[in-house]
């Protein structure tokens, strides 16, 4: 058994919400300073699927999408300021590609353990280059060759859990899974 008192806690995440904490009628949420007192104990915490920043960086990211890089700066910028991060100009990011790579910056910080950012990857099409290189490292430190994710794009969506398929028989594994 692991000594809690001597473990580093690499499976914890703790999130805090202004200076003063904040309380609904089930869970508290921490300041970093009540945070740090009560580090090994079990906290009640109502996981958030969506949050107001989750929707504005979308609607930023589907803005930019289609062209409308100034509107999509000003969504990028509501929650980058609330951060008290300084505003993005259209002078920083003046390419489609720049605004999407502040986009998803964004949005890797302030989602943060909640669960988005792999699926961020794939929808942009960013999985190759972002996670290839983290992969290629766990493969040469287990001992196995670099091989990455290779060139199959059809890897970056899950296998179906075989329970799964056998509950429904017409479901049909995913490829390259079934191959």
């Amino acid at each position: 058994s692991i000594d809690s008192a001597k473990s580093d806690n690499f499976d914890r995440v703790l999130k805090w919400y202004g200076p003063a904490g904040y309380v609904n009628a089930k869970t508290t949420y921490l300041t970093r300073s009540q945070s740090d007192l009560v580090v090994g104990t079990d906290k009640p915490v109502l996981f958030p699927m969506y949050r107001l920043a989750d929707i504005f960086l979308l609607y930023a990211e589907a803005l930019n999408k289609t062209g409308d890089m100034a509107t999509a700066l000003k969504y990028l910028n509501f929650v980058h300021q609330r951060a008290t991060l300084p505003a993005y100009t259209l002078a920083q990011l003046t390419t489609q590609a720049q605004m999407e790579d502040a986009i998803l910056n964004e949005r890797r910080w302030e989602l943060f353990a909640e669960g988005k950012r792999w699926f961020d990857l794939v929808r942009t099409d960013h999985v190759m280059q972002i996670m290839d290189p983290i992969l290629k490292n766990r493969q040469t430190a287990a001992g196995s060759a670099p091989v990455g994710w290779g060139t199959d794009k059809r890897k970056y969506l899950w296998p179906l859990h075989r329970n799964v398929l056998n509950a429904n028989p017409k479901l049909v594994q995913n490829p390259p899974y079934s191959d």
